[in-house]
């Protein structure tokens, strides 16, 4: 699954936000391994990877949120998402391969 920037959600004052269980599609539907066991777990890997800031953060265990101040911030985050998952299944990719 790749997220598209029709994932964002425009409150229309400004403030934008992304939310979805991504601990459940990296688990189950991209199969990027068992170590995402719930969203903390997710908002975690993804800050200290660098696709969003600690402070754009609210999430809650059955749910990634994070909140953006246009929709061009939120686009900028959906495709390092996108990145993030790509770069996950070339390593895991190269690592079933050996």
């Amino acid at each position: 699954m790749r997220f598209k920037n029709s994932s964002l959600t425009d409150f229309g004052d400004g403030t934008v936000f992304f939310s979805c269980c991504l601990s459940w599609h990296f688990r189950e539907e991209l199969k990027l391994g068992s170590e995402y066991q719930d969203n903390y777990e997710v908002e975690d890997r993804l800050i200290k990877a660098g696709v969003v800031r600690a402070d754009q953060c609210d999430s809650e265990s059955c749910e990634f949120v994070a909140y953006f101040d246009s929709r061009e911030e939120g686009e900028q985050f959906i495709s390092r998402l996108n990145q993030y998952i790509q770069d996950k299944q070339q390593a895991l990719a190269a690592v079933r391969a050996l």
